[in-house]
């Protein structure tokens, strides 16, 4: 009887492959044994290839993988399935969603349903990505009291012909160098309870431009939580991040690893060959 002791994919399938199988052809009659021995020959090249492949892919989906999520703490918003980003709609689509989330007691707790998170995203992610006046204001307040139930998607603010540009960063660098003390300066200058000061404008547009255009592992934690922090008092000092109108990016949105159906196919494929051979 034919019996595999081990699967693990890579050049070992092939020595195993012609360990169990060798001592067949060894008992078989002159007339077949050259037959079988091509068969062999033909299945272990077949399964080198196989093996190669698959290594190489998974390689690569791990790769993929890690790449995806080693500096991303929040799922890019337009990623999330049935999300549907339009700010043109905002004003109606947030407010609705803000009425499912105040008609369902759930949603304001940590054992929120799946539909509150959906009806959470939708008004969070178009209060973050959208123009303020496309947002309904009650939305724009009663956002903040849901923050704490919910893990925010992430998002970036789209170009807004109404505001002036930011001023320009030196280098995204400077957010864990020269301005690593940003936040607690912001704290420092009261600016969570006034914001009107020049000192809160320049940290807080500051604050802007490394949130948005600066990758998240070059700044710390607390700068990309303080943006959040200070959005509604320091409203009155929003600026434009992005030089133009732009289209959210999916490209971003990866597929889950399918190491599980490759390694699946492979194993088929195996067991295929030695019906084969034995045939």
């Amino acid at each position: 009887m034919l019996s595999v002791r081990r699967l693990s994919v890579g050049s070992g399938e092939i020595s195993l492959f012609v360990e169990i199988l060798t001592p067949r052809i060894s008992s078989l009659n002159q007339n077949d044994r050259p037959r079988k021995q091509s068969k062999l020959l033909l299945s272990a090249a077949l399964i080198a290839s196989s093996s190669a492949f698959f290594s190489s892919t998974r390689a690569e989906e791990d790769h993929d993988h890690d790449h995806d999520h080693d500096h991303d703490d929040h799922e890019p918003c337009q990623c999330i399935a049935g999300l549907s980003i339009e700010c043109t709609t905002a004003t109606t689509t947030t407010q609705a969603a803000l009425d499912y989330l105040e008609e369902h007691s759930e949603c304001k707790t940590e054992a929120n349903s799946a539909e509150c998170k959906s009806n959470y995203y939708v008004m969070q992610a178009h209060h973050d990505h959208c123009p303020h006046d496309k947002v309904p204001h009650e939305v724009e307040h009663e956002l903040h009291e849901f923050e704490a139930f919910y893990e925010d998607c992430d998002i970036k603010r789209q170009y807004d012909s109404d505001l002036s540009s930011c001023p320009a960063l030196a280098s995204c660098s400077n957010a864990l160098t020269t301005d690593k003390e940003i936040v607690t300066e912001m704290e420092d200058n009261t600016c969570n309870t006034d914001c009107s000061s020049n000192a809160c404008k320049t940290r807080y547009q500051k604050m802007l431009m490394y949130h948005d255009t600066c990758a998240e592992d070059q700044m710390p934690t607390n700068l990309e939580q303080g943006v959040h922090t200070y959005e509604e008092k320091c409203e009155s000092h929003l600026c434009n991040t992005a030089s133009a109108v732009f289209t959210l990016d999916t490209s971003v949105c990866s597929p889950a690893p399918s190491v599980i159906a490759s390694s699946s196919k492979f194993v088929l494929g195996l067991a295929g060959f030695a019906a084969y051979f034995l045939m």
